[in-house]
């Protein structure tokens, strides 16, 4: 079945996203894995924030217990962070937020 223009141009867009995502990730690989804790802070918040479908999984990995325990830290700090970001909005009374 053909597609629409609007459905290719619906999935250029979702490429183009995806995209600028992996770039966004690259500037911030050395800080997550680095040992400066205030960078590290940073780009895990810059992570769930710029990828906000893959982010949460990626900030996972660095909860690992065979991680740096100060990482594992700062990860799960985040992560339940921006899980209670989330269920607030399920919540909130203006439509558009939730």
């Amino acid at each position: 079945m053909a597609q629409t223009a609007a459905q290719q141009q619906d999935a250029i867009a979702r490429i183009n996203t995806r995209v600028s995502q992996a770039d966004i990730l690259s500037h911030f690989l050395d800080a997550l894995t680095g040992i400066d804790r205030a960078k590290q802070r940073v780009a895990i918040q810059a992570v769930l924030i710029a990828l906000p479908e893959d982010g949460p999984r990626l900030v996972n990995e660095l909860t690992t217990p065979a991680g740096n325990p100060q990482t594992k830290e700062v990860a799960e700090t985040a992560l339940s962070a921006r899980l209670q970001e989330l269920v607030s909005g399920l919540f909130d009374p203006l439509p558009a937020t939730r």
